[in-house]
């Protein structure tokens, strides 16, 4: 009987499990944000999350769908006490064909949202104590449509020292660095699909499709906590839908979201609305 019910509130919730680590499955309450949708962990202390997306072999499908400068992102995010992690990558309407993908790093503080550290793809250096690096045979940072990369964020709590990466294994194409961050603990990780260019900002010039349509798919995502348990969005802490709303909130109009977790809950696709 016990299994039935969480198979059947997994299935409510859009999430896909086969029986192998179903008794260390938490579902909690849905997450509604201004510009992300994806999916969230919490009850832990996170010090490690990392996923891989093919990028789209052409943006024209949706970038249509936003003004000009503007566009999706794909991040993996880290949110602790003090700071909040974000890296990623984002496209924009008019970037360049050739590589229209560019990486970033940033960091906000918790407390007053605002940016105080980051990197950008084309700089070597960083900001605010960001060290970083864009070592590649084309535009530094800069990931062609088509890529298959690997975003990663990592905390060592003995030390306080962030290390982050976005590789291309075809292209050799490697934005990474590292960010000292002492005393943090980060409760909640993150895999997500953003619409702007902050959690706490409303996109601009957004209009959503007629029907949905899929940005890109997130694979391989890895998760862990500071006591060494491993998994996947759905291991051995509570997992939330993460979805866009007009106002952030649950009576706002949809404007992305995620589709059902699979495999496990290491593979979902990213949805316009």
């Amino acid at each position: 009987m016990i299994r039935r019910i969480i198979t059947a509130c997994l299935a409510a919730a859009g999430l896909v499990l086969t029986s192998v680590g179903m008794a260390s499955a938490s579902i909690g309450a849905p997450v509604y944000a201004l510009e992300q949708a994806g999916y969230e962990a919490t009850g832990g202390h996170f010090t490690h999350v990392q996923t891989t997306i093919t990028l789209p072999a052409s943006t024209s499908r949706f970038i249509s769908n936003f003004g000009t400068g503007t566009g999706p992102g794909l991040s993996v995010q880290l949110w602790g006490t003090h700071d909040i992690l974000l890296l990623g990558v984002s496209t924009y309407n008019g970037a360049p064909s050739s590589a229209p993908w560019d990486a970033s790093f940033a960091v906000l503080n918790t407390t007053t949202r605002s940016e105080i550290a980051s990197c950008l793809a084309g700089n070597n250096g960083g900001t605010g104590g960001v060290t970083c690096d864009a070592s590649t045979v084309g535009p530094p940072g800069a990931y062609a449509s088509g890529a298959k990369i690997t975003e990663s964020v990592s905390y060592d709590p003995a030390n306080g020292v962030v290390t982050f990466s976005i590789g291309d294994g075809t292209s050799g194409n490697l934005f990474d660095g590292t960010y000292v961050d002492t005393s943090d603990t980060f409760g909640a990780a993150y895999v997500n699909g953003e619409l702007a260019t902050s959690p706490f900002s409303s996109p601009a010039h957004y209009t959503p499709p007629a029907s949905p349509v899929t940005v890109a798919r997130f694979t391989g995502i890895k998760i862990t906590t500071v006591s060494g348990r491993h998994g996947t969005m759905l291991g051995p802490w509570v997992t939330h839908t993460v979805t866009a709303t007009t106002t952030g909130t649950s009576t706002g109009g949809v404007l992305a979201l995620p589709g059902p977790l699979s495999r496990l809950g290491n593979a979902f696709n990213f949805n316009l609305k």
